[in-house]
């Protein structure tokens, strides 16, 4: 537990916009309080993921994982069951990390699609090989 009271990795810290979209204000912080795993450097993206008019928590990690937080509370006071790695599954997916992610319908069928960037570093012989990759996983 840091300082702030804040379990490091666990909880994510939320600035409200209490101006407007032209003239931004923000509020003081306010702290999420996350039931778990911790995650390093969670990269968080808001979305109602299982449909049920609840916005929901998706995050992008340091690994090669996007964990999904169940909103069980409302949309005013969000409360979130205990993380779901989601089953992302690709060729070399695995090999990178600092996962970012986007929702969206990527193909038009209604479903919620994922695109995942992520970075990738091979040390060599020769200085290495760096780069990065945006994946894609359609919705079922």
């Amino acid at each position: 537990m840091g300082q702030d009271g804040l379990n490091e990795g666990q909880d994510l810290v939320v600035y409200r916009n209490i101006g407007t979209a032209r003239t931004p204000a923000l509020d003081k912080p306010v702290a999420i309080k996350l039931p778990g795993p911790a995650m390093s450097r969670p990269s968080p993206y808001v979305v109602d993921w299982d449909g049920d008019g609840t916005p929901d928590l998706l995050c992008g990690t340091d690994k090669a994982e996007v964990w999904f937080f169940r909103n069980t509370g409302t949309r005013r006071a969000p409360a979130f069951a205990q993380g779901q790695r989601l089953d992302l599954k690709g060729e070399g997916f695995k090999e990178g990390y600092r996962c970012r992610i986007e929702v969206t319908d990527w193909n038009n069928d209604g479903k919620r699609d994922l695109l995942v960037g992520n970075f990738y570093s091979i040390n060599g012989t020769g200085g290495g090989k760096a780069g990065g990759n945006v994946w894609l996983f359609l919705g079922r």
